[in-house]
């Protein structure tokens, strides 16, 4: 569960990879079906795979999956703006 997070920078250290590295690896795994969460922010942030309590993990995965969503349409609409438009 998100209580066992490890950051993305210890885990990129303990795969002796790079950052860059390691998101095209999680993403890898992603696509062969792995749930692999993430939370971001300070403390207590980084990847982790899904609580084993099934209620938490229904909450995580939805945090993450709204998360992601949020990053979306942020994304989205800064790539509809005009150049120059802030």
């Amino acid at each position: 569960g998100a209580e066992n997070a490890i950051s993305a920078a210890t885990l990129a250290a303990v795969t002796h990879t790079t950052p860059r590295e390691l998101r095209r690896l999680i993403m890898d795994e992603r696509k062969r079906g792995a749930l692999i969460l993430y939370q971001p922010g300070g403390r207590g942030c980084g990847y982790f795979l899904p609580s084993l309590d099934e209620e938490q993990a229904r909450r995580e995965v939805s945090e993450f999956y709204n998360t992601q969503a949020a990053r979306d349409a942020a994304t989205v609409l800064q790539r509809l703006r005009p150049p120059g438009d802030f």
